[in-house]
Order: structure tokens, then C-alpha cells, then sequence
């Protein structure tokens, strides 16, 4: 992967950016993996301003030499801080992605800093796992889920969701189903959706079994389990209809 040829869930991301989010373009990656979002992004034209945020030093100067490398240091930023901590009003930023990371940390990055952004902004987010914890995040801060698509990439599953800022939007509009397999994901039900979610019945019911057979067993915990996995079950038998 480079400033030219993103990842696959990264082009998804970077699709998604170019297809919901306004112009002037001013976007904000937290997180940015060699500044190579921004710089595809700098690059093909598709944004006005960039601004990189990295909270530890090494990928700091990753993301600063990939800027200049691709002559893009009138156009993107690059700045040492954790979060939304890199971000001045001056900045006015309207898109945000942070993308690479699992969903409880996104949300708790979102939790300290999302007040800052102007209103009608958009967020691209690309968690490796806690998909279902972001989500319930953005239903309760009334961030209206725009678009989601989950993609196969080197053997791993990855989810990309776009979210809105929706002063109308409705706290609890999501259902529990929605929130745990993706509102719209659930509804296109792709042959990778169902994979990964077969797979996770299948690890679920280990976990369960297993637990069962210890010496000590949690009951709590086995009775929470045996809840999630009655609703993949549920889900997966609603998709074969």
C-alpha cells in the first residue's frame, strides 16, 4: 500500500469520503497509517485541506515524510496529538475518517472530541472489531448512519460505516438487530456478511460449550453468550429467506 494504491477497505474509505461528503473538502484522519488516505486523496484532487492527527512520535514523522515525499505540504498538515487534540476551529474541518482501530477505542476518541466539529459534518470509521459498540455510540450522539460495507481483505473481514451529524435524528432509532449487524448490511446480506457471521456463530457456540465443561462457570456470562448467539442464529435464518 502506498500514496497511489490504497488497501482495499482503505479505497472503500476513501470512496466513500469523494461520494457523501461536500466540497470544500476539509478532512481530519486521526490515526493515519503513513498519511497515505490523505495523500491518495491530496493527490487525485478530492480534498481542499488534510489534516493528519498521530499521538505517538514515530508515526508522527511516518505521516510528515509521506506528505512531503509527495509534495503535498501546502495541502496537508500534519500535526502531534491524541485525537480530536491536533484540531483548531481555523482548521474547519467537515469530514473526519479514523479508520485501523477497534470500535470501543473510536467511540472514546469520538466521546472527547466529536462538540468540536461544526455542525453537518460527516465521519468515515473503519473498525477492526467493535463494530456493534460504535455503533450504539453514534445512534445515542444522534449521528445518522449513512452508508456501511464490509469487505474481504488477506483473510481478515472489515467494516467501513459513513455517519452524519442529524440534529433531527431520533436517539434509539437503531434497533438492536441494526446495531449489532449493520443497519444496511444486514439488509444487502453479502455472501462476505453471511461468511463472517456464520464463522462467528460457530465460535460463539465453542465459547458456550467450553465454559459449559469448566469447573468453574460463569453463568452470567454464558447466559449473555447464549442471548448474542440466539440472535446471529436468528439473523442468519432471516437471510436464507
Amino acid at each position: 500500500m502506498n500514496s497511489q494504491h490504497l488497501s482495499k477497505r482503505l479505497q472503500q474509505v476513501a470512496d466513500y469520503i469523494v461520494q457523501y461528503s461536500p466540497k470544500p473538502r476539509r478532512l481530519l484522519d486521526i490515526g493515519s497509517d503513513h498519511a497515505y488516505l490523505l495523500t491518495y486523496l491530496g493527490l487525485a484532487g478530492h480534498i481542499d485541506y488534510g489534516l493528519a492527527g498521530e499521538v505517538v512520535p514515530g508515526p508522527f514523522h511516518s505521516a510528515q515524510q509521506e506528505v512531503a515525499k509527495q509534495g503535498l505540504n501546502s495541502l496537508i498538515d500534519v500535526r502531534l496529538g491524541d485525537g480530536f487534540e491536533v484540531l483548531t476551529l481555523e482548521d474547519k474541518i467537515n469530514a473526519v475518517s479514523i479508520c485501523g482501530m477497534g470500535g470501543a477505542l473510536i467511540a472514546k476518541i469520538l466521546e472527547r472530541g466529536y462538540q468540536g466539529l461544526r455542525p453537518n459534518h460527516y465521519l468515515f470509521l473503519q473498525a477492526n472489531v467493535g463494530q456493534a459498540t460504535l455503533r450504539r455510540w453514534l445512534d445515542r450522539h444522534q449521528y445518522e448512519i449513512l452508508a456501511e460495507a464490509i469487505i474481504e481483505e488477506a483473510g481478515h473481514i472489515y467494516e467501513v460505516m459513513v455517519a452524519h451529524d442529524n440534529p433531527n435524528y431520533q436517539v434509539g432509532s437503531l434497533s438492536e438487530e441494526a446495531i449489532n449487524f449493520g443497519p444496511y448490511l444486514r439488509q444487502e446480506a453479502s455472501p462476505v456478511f453471511k461468511r463472517y457471521w456464520q464463522g462467528q456463530a460457530q465460535k460463539t457456540a465453542y465459547i458456550i460449550d467450553s465454559m459449559k465443561q469448566g469447573v468453574s462457570q460463569n453463568q452470567t456470562r454464558i447466559a449473555q453468550l447464549e442471548a448474542h448467539l440466539a440472535l446471529i442464529e436468528k439473523e442468519l435464518a432471516n437471510d436464507t429467506q
